[in-house]
């Protein structure tokens, strides 16, 4: 794990929410998308969107920039969680990688 993460970094609860919206965001627009071909009333209109979903677009360059450095502090401190119950598979970091690369591509660095 990079161990130059400044350790002043604090990361609050509502940078957390973010953090896993963002990540989830994407996959249950898609799940929307198809529980409304099935659902019985049909109240889903295609291209309409949940109001609680984030995606990166929707934030400004400033958050995003901050949200960089806040997606590293999350990793450690999930990294120093899952290191203390012994898990040591960094498979789940796949996702976080993603989201700062497409951070980084929104970005234009």
């Amino acid at each position: 794990m990079d161990e130059t993460i400044s350790s002043n970094i604090e990361l609050n609860d509502e940078e957390r929410k973010l953090i896993n919206q963002l990540l989830s965001s994407p996959y249950r627009y898609m799940l929307n998308k198809i529980r409304s071909r099935y659902s019985k009333n049909g109240n889903n209109e295609p291209g309409k969107r949940e109001d609680n979903l984030i995606f990166i677009d929707d934030l400004g360059v400033g958050q995003l920039q901050n949200l960089l450095v806040k997606i590293d502090v999350y990793v450690k401190e999930e990294y120093e969680l899952r290191v203390s119950l012994e898990s040591y598979d960094e498979s789940w970091l796949i996702p976080y990688w993603g989201l700062k690369d497409n951070i980084r591509s929104k970005l234009g660095e």
